[in-house]
């Protein structure tokens, strides 16, 4: 499958899975999306970061808990220390740290996209939105 089908089923089954475990919690019966079943699906996709701070960033999720980055509009990687990224997600809840966590990202799945905020080790926050890329495509 395709990159940008790839990230239209992410953002479908996404979208879908709080309806789903609803309903399965009120029929009595196992809940779907376990932090596990979503993790997996998070793997190989790519999300465009927005931030109110001027970053513009599309992050892809790899296994192992790592992601790589590029700048949106330059293509190029501004990360100098690659390797000591880190993501995880548990109940739709998404953290993503940035070289040992001197910036890190806290968001929450809204149904579209993951929103939080983001800071770093200096004390400052800023808005983030994480949203799939080519999901609307």
């Amino acid at each position: 499958m395709g990159q940008s089908r790839r990230a239209i089923a992410t953002a479908g089954l996404l979208l879908a899975l709080p309806l789903l475990a609803t309903a399965c919690t009120e029929a009595g019966h196992p809940v779907p999306g376990s932090p596990t079943d979503l993790t997996e699906m998070l793997l190989s996709t790519r999300w465009h970061s927005v931030e109110t701070f001027g970053g513009d960033l599309d992050i892809t999720f790899v296994a192992g808990g790592d992601f790589h980055y590029v700048n949106s509009p330059s293509g190029v990687n501004p990360d100098s220390t690659p390797g000591n990224e880190s993501w995880a997600l548990s109940n739709g809840r998404l953290t993503v740290c940035f070289n040992d966590c001197y910036a890190k990202f806290d968001g929450q799945w809204n149904g579209i996209a993951f929103v939080g905020r983001k800071s770093n080790l200096t004390r400052r926050t800023w808005d983030v939105t994480l949203s799939p890329v080519d999901a609307a495509s």
